[in-house]
């Protein structure tokens, strides 16, 4: 890598707080770009939105699992470098909605984010980042959750509860959301198509439509999806975090 590559893959580190063993951006960068203008792109992305959390610095739990979203984001091809800005912040957005949900164990989810959406979407990015921020951060100094967490780390947060079976079809509608190209005009026809796929698992793993078992899962699947709108309903609502001034490296 270019002196200025290491230089900003340092201060990465440094702000996070990572120790050596659990830090691996370099290993991913150098397997998936080629280009070092590339890498150096990406690193200086990753460099200025990891400082929109400048406030929660303090909080290494939060940092390590933004640090689990920069890996994650990095695992997906894009077809321009530059989509991995927007990849980033969604990919963050969802894991911190998600894992306040999940610690809430809130009832009428979908009222909840409405609320959220509602609360959030008219906010830039730096406000965003803060209030969402603040939401979670007591998350994180739960230290009895967090290593609840961590020992679960191959399971997304929102499966930590249920059995094999229920996990196993949890994981694959996951891996079915975040394979579709979400539109919010599309919302109705992508619930059914959704419903679809779910009742297909459920019937393999036979569980019977109209169970309790059955109208549970159904209604955590779309919550899933409700999920990932709102989300993207955040995206489109802040401003671009080209707009951030960067960061010097000092």
């Amino acid at each position: 890598m270019s002196e200025d590559t290491s230089l900003i893959f340092e201060a990465i580190q440094d702000f996070l707080g990572l120790p050596n063993e659990f830090y691996d951006l370099e290993d991913i960068l150098i397997d998936n770009f080629k280009s070092d203008e590339h890498r150096l792109l990406i690193l200086e992305s990753i460099y200025n939105f990891v400082h929109l959390f400048q406030m929660f610095k303090s909080v290494k739990p939060l940092m390590k699992s933004i640090y689990k979203c920069i890996q994650k984001t990095l695992d997906h091809e894009v077809e321009k470098i530059e989509e991995y800005k927007e990849l980033l912040l969604r990919t963050t957005l969802f894991r911190l909605l998600e894992e306040f949900m999940s610690y809430k164990k809130i009832s009428q989810k979908e009222k909840v984010l409405e609320y959220l959406l509602e609360s959030l979407e008219r906010l830039q990015l730096q406000p965003l980042i803060i209030n969402l921020g603040l939401m979670v951060k007591p998350i994180y100094e739960d230290l009895e959750y967090v290593n609840k967490i961590e020992s679960l780390e191959a399971v997304e947060i929102s499966y930590v509860i249920g059995d094999n079976e229920e996990l196993d079809i949890k994981e694959k509608m996951d891996k079915w959301i975040s394979e579709q190209k979400l539109d919010l005009d599309r919302q109705e026809e992508l619930k059914r198509e959704l419903i679809k796929i779910f009742k297909e698992l459920t019937n393999t793993h036979k569980i019977s439509e109209g169970t309790k078992q059955f109208d549970r899962l159904q209604s955590e699947v779309v919550e899933m999806m409700t999920l990932k709108f709102t989300v993207l309903s955040l995206m489109e609502s802040v401003e671009d975090f080209d707009d951030v001034a960067p960061i010097p490296i000092k």
